[in-house]
């Protein structure tokens, strides 16, 4: 349903945006009965909607004029992104691709795809993350990366109050908590074949449970995009000492 997310969800969005992304195809919602349910397939990347909240059931004159006034397309920039951009933050790159407003627990079920696919994969991959505060990285989560540090040749995660080493081969960098990359929220995969990144930047809501604050983001499987803000990542790691 529109309302929870499950990991395979996850999966299945970053499938669909990749194929989007790919291939230009429309995104049609349907269902959309209330204004989260809106909101989130917007998030999701839908352009085009149908359900209740437009109107019941009528002639396709009176269905078509509800849905024109009632939704219309998420932004794309133009701009396009070239192997010289490396961005002082991840989010940076929302120069060159418009981002989409989620929740916080729309954008885990995306940034465990991700992590769950290069658990998966066939293909050495490296992984960075920003996890904006050192709490975000739970114990749950220093189990997933150090599973991913053993299967990968280069793991990384940066927050404010990560150490050098926040997980068993994970290399780590602190963060000051008043800088701009700490309102990062990113988790990059790169490979020969696979590119993905979920880049998404803290709103600053403080009136909402954790779990729906909302971030501005994109996710996408576009290698320039992917690989610059893995860069920006890789610029804050620290060497791992041994």
């Amino acid at each position: 349903g529109m309302n929870t997310l499950t990991a395979a969800d996850g999966r299945t969005v970053a499938a669909v945006s990749a194929y989007i992304e790919a291939t230009g195809a429309t995104l049609l919602a349907e269902g959309i009965e209330t204004p989260a349910h809106l909101t989130r397939a917007r998030a999701l990347g839908a352009t085009l909607g149908q359900g209740w909240m437009f109107g019941r059931p009528a002639s396709l004159a009176a269905e078509h004029h509800s849905a024109e006034l009632s939704w219309s397309p998420a932004p794309r920039s133009p701009r396009e992104m070239t192997s010289d951009d490396i961005p002082a933050v991840p989010s940076d790159l929302f120069e060159h691709r418009a981002p989409s407003i989620g929740d916080k627990a729309l954008l885990l079920t995306m940034a465990r795809g991700i992590e769950d696919f290069a658990r998966a994969a066939g293909e050495q991959l490296t992984v960075q993350s920003a996890f904006q505060r050192s709490r975000w990285f739970a114990p749950n989560v220093v189990e997933r990366y150090a599973a991913l540090a053993a299967k990968h040749p280069f793991v990384a995660a940066v927050g404010a109050g990560l150490s050098p080493e926040p997980a068993p081969g994970v290399r780590g960098a602190g963060l000051d908590p008043s800088e701009r990359f700490a309102r990062e929220w990113t988790v990059t995969a790169v490979g020969a074949h696979y590119f993905a990144a979920l880049i998404a930047r803290d709103i600053g809501d403080t009136d909402r449970p954790d779990a729906d604050r909302r971030f501005e983001f994109i996710l996408t499987h576009d290698r320039h995009l992917v690989v610059a803000a893995a860069r920006s990542l890789m610029a804050r790691v620290l060497p791992l000492s041994r």
